[in-house]
């Protein structure tokens, strides 16, 4: 490192901290490029920060490459957690990085930010930039739910009905999905009524369960939209109705549900086949209709046979509807 340097490093520093933006901005480059001090990305977008905020075009444009800070007093974590985000998804110069997107998503957590922490959960729950350890996820998950993060409220409910890393718990899975399905969440919606109809964590009833159905539902969730469906179809916790029924089946069937898909097509062969049955059935009517009339010509003739047959037909019906018992022996 030429010494140089690091005087004008000291140099800008006295100059940054009496608010002069040019100065600024040059120890934001020093720290960004280790030029007289150790390089720092978190120092060199704390002063590039300052220097934009009092109009310094240079600072402004070299901002992508660090997050842009609140105006305010940031909360704990908040600007590692900003660097996270920035890694996660490859932001301006900042080159996609998974580790070290955990990396700060964890320094984060640690400090209590309750994103980061459901964050760093979701990573180990499913591996990204850190080897898969579903009990850390549980472990993040909690953090983050005890403080009212939504998300991680729905996974860990989750975690808790299936006994993930640890034992079952229903009761808490449903405590867990109640909080967030009333805050609106459609996942939460959803699994919260599946509990109420198993019984699972909560007493069994019906009608709680089409009640967050509906509601996760109407929101579009394909899984919520199929059970609803095959309420209304069975009059499950509401009342029968098959219009309803098939209006909901098609809506998760248009949404790739699978189990939608099938029943959908199930009710539209079984339509097909009551109709194809109904028209036989009128095509069989009219041919008994005839052979009646004929018969009862013939016996009204006196022929032993016509009479005899007519005779077997008449008791087939209460009415003396002489077609359907004609019918029968068709």
């Amino acid at each position: 490192m030429l010494y140089s340097r690091v005087i004008a490093s000291e140099w800008y520093r006295k100059a940054a901290e009496q608010g002069h933006a040019d100065a600024q901005y040059a120890l934001g480059e020093a720290y960004k490029y280790g030029h007289g001090v150790e390089e720092d990305r978190e120092q060199a977008a704390h002063w590039y920060q300052k220097a934009a905020d009092q109009g310094h075009e240079e600072a402004q444009a070299s901002l992508p490459v660090a997050p842009r800070l609140p105006k305010r007093e940031p909360e704990a974590g908040e600007y590692e957690y900003m660097w996270g985000h920035l890694y996660e998804d490859g932001i301006g110069a900042v080159e996609q990085d998974f580790e070290q997107a955990a990396h700060w998503f964890r320094r984060a957590a640690e400090l209590g930010m309750a994103d980061a922490q459901y964050r760093l959960g979701y990573a180990y729950s499913h591996g990204v930039g850190v080897g898969q350890d579903i009990g850390q996820a549980v472990h993040w998950f909690r953090k983050a739910a005890d403080q009212g993060q939504e998300e991680a409220q729905y996974y860990l409910g989750w975690s808790l009905a299936y006994g993930v890393a640890e034992e079952k718990d229903p009761e808490q899975a449903a405590y867990w999905w109640k909080k967030e399905a009333e805050l609106g969440d459609a996942d939460a919606q959803y699994a919260l009524g599946l509990a109420y109809h198993l019984g699972e964590g909560v007493e069994q009833d019906f009608e709680q369960a089409v009640h967050w159905w509906k509601k996760a539902a109407e929101q579009g969730r394909a899984k919520a939209q199929y059970h609803l469906g095959e309420a209304y179809l069975s009059g499950e916790g509401v009342e029968r109705d098959i219009g309803q029924g098939d209006h909901w089946l098609m809506q998760a069937a248009e949404q790739g549900d699978a189990w939608a898909q099938k029943e959908v097509k199930y009710r539209e062969m079984l339509t097909k086949g009551f109709r194809e049955m109904g028209k036989k059935l009128e095509q069989d009517a009219a041919q008994a209709a005839q052979a009646a009339h004929m018969h009862r010509q013939a016996a009204n003739l006196g022929d032993a046979d016509a009479q005899y047959a007519l005779g077997l037909a008449l008791p087939c019906t209460q009415k003396k509807d002489w077609t359907m018992g004609v019918l029968r022996f068709m």
